[in-house]
């Protein structure tokens, strides 16, 4: 199954949650991939302190060349020489090269990653493929989005996150009947959480009003906001191996087990 992370709205902990699912479901024992692509340079890549000098990134995977040491690679092994075996599973890096992916001229643009891993088989590999996006709309994004079967949203509660989750639905719905028919919203996680009595409650009250008015399904779990977050990324860790008694350590684990139930009932 193939998972796309995304939310237009920066800052709503989206490369923390493609982390810490991709760890959480690790963990559990499942086959994972996890995808960044996110050419920014906070990016999934630089939390796991992966040096990409000289070897071939998600750019390369996504235009269907590279040059190494002077030889032209094509195909699955650039896939091959790419992917780095981490401690959250197989990992396919990205770096600032990828931003030009946006103004490149390719056939099929859209579909260069639903292309990939389907003629290589990758979703049949792997129990899971979790695909982080950048904070736009862009080619990038659409690209996760054509090859995924559910999409992840993450949000803070407030208005300004929630109406990038409006603009994800808008964009799923085209992406649906244009292009892949079988993607779905998994749900809208929040985060971000800001326990503060009078804060915390009266935004998730308002987020769920939001939920019932749009129609878009949030998760039961909440993720409280925790400078643990923040001190494992700089360690190049997840939180659950920085802290796992930290509040957003528990609340990821509860989201996890959240997360593959609704799964294992879809497939019902």
């Amino acid at each position: 199954m193939v998972i796309a992370v995304t939310n237009r709205k920066g800052g709503v902990g989206k490369t923390t949650t493609t982390l810490s699912l991709a760890s959480g479901l690790f963990r559990r024992g499942y086959n994972i991939m996890t995808i960044d692509g996110d050419p920014q340079l906070a990016n999934l890549t630089s939390y796991l302190n992966l040096d990409t000098t000289d070897v071939p990134t998600l750019y390369e995977v996504l235009v269907g060349k590279a040059m190494i040491n002077n030889k032209e690679i094509i195909g699955k092994e650039i896939f091959d020489l790419a992917i780095r075996h981490t401690s959250i599973g197989d990992f396919l890096p990205a770096d600032s090269s990828l931003a030009a992916f946006e103004n490149d001229s390719i056939l099929a643009k859209e579909t260069c990653l639903k292309w990939f891993i389907e003629k290589y088989k990758l979703d049949k590999t792997y129990d899971f493929i979790i695909i982080d996006t950048p904070p736009s709309l862009g080619y990038l994004t659409t690209n996760a989005l054509a090859a995924c079967d559910k999409v992840l949203v993450p949000s803070s509660a407030k208005r300004g996150s929630l109406r990038g989750v409006l603009d994800i639905m808008g964009l799923v719905s085209q992406i649906k009947e244009r292009i892949n028919p079988k993607i779905e919203i998994d749900g809208v996680l929040i985060t971000e959480f800001n326990t503060r009595p009078g804060v915390g409650p009266t935004l998730l009250e308002w987020a769920h009003m939001q939920s019932e008015k749009f129609g878009f399904k949030l998760f039961d779990t909440v993720i409280r906001k925790n400078d643990d977050i923040d001190k494992a990324e700089m360690l190049g860790t997840d939180v659950f191996a920085f802290n796992h008694k930290a509040p957003a350590a528990i609340d990821y684990e509860t989201f996890v087990d959240e997360f593959l139930v609704g799964i294992e009932k879809a497939r019902q």
